[in-house]
């Protein structure tokens, strides 16, 4: 019987050990990478992870301060593991337009900044590793590439665009929306809310 134990244990050991090498080569380490597949549910299930909100692309004035904001999710079969695994947000940034990127920030769902002084329109560049560490075969999931725009003074708004990932939303359903400003590199910030009133209207006229 303690033979039966000891080799019960021995193979969980060496299948605990495998998995944690498999997660190694999964894990990609360094920015920049393709973008993840969004996270899937079924019933409210999570079959698989990934960011269910991205990083978006911002214009700012040299100087200002920029906050960039991700959401990611975990699958149902890597949350029924979070005794043995865990994640954290790991934030790179391109200064280079994307050649090279640098660690900059881990942890947290947000990073902030203050965008460089400069005298010419330049670009940064940013991507979220959603970073698995711990027992079991998972990937990380990376975030889209974020592109920040700084300019050495204000850009006025002549037109905006908006538009959404999705034109109708079930009970629970969420969305992205976006706002395209003309010229693209406008600096006039970008001020959303929430109206339910017209909403109210079509259900009370039965629409």
């Amino acid at each position: 019987m303690r033979k039966l134990i000891k080799a019960c244990g021995l193979m969980v050991i060496s299948m605990l050990v495998g998995l944690g090498i498999v997660t190694s080569a999964l894990a990609a380490k360094t920015a920049p990478q393709s973008p993840s597949s969004p996270p899937s549910s079924v019933l409210g299930l999570n079959l698989s992870g990934g960011f269910s909100q991205q990083p978006i692309d911002s214009n700012v004035i040299g100087g200002n301060s920029v906050t960039l904001s991700v959401r990611a999710q975990r699958s149902a079969l890597e949350a029924a593991t979070s005794l043995l695994s865990g994640r954290k947000y790991v934030w790179w940034e391109s200064t280079d337009e994307g050649q090279t990127y640098q660690k900059i920030g881990t942890n947290s769902r947000t990073y902030t900044f203050n965008a460089p002084q400069v005298t010419k329109t330049t670009y940064l560049y940013f991507q979220v590793q959603y970073d698995f560490s711990g027992v079991g075969a998972f990937p990380d999931y990376w975030s889209k590439i974020a592109k920040v725009t700084v300019t050495p003074a204000r850009v006025v708004t002549t037109g905006i665009k908006v538009t959404s990932d999705d034109a109708w939303l079930n009970n629970a359903q969420t969305t992205m929306v976006h706002a395209a400003l003309t010229p693209e590199e406008a600096t006039d910030p970008i001020t959303w809310k929430i109206v339910t009133r017209h909403l109210r209207q079509l259900m009370n006229m039965g629409m």
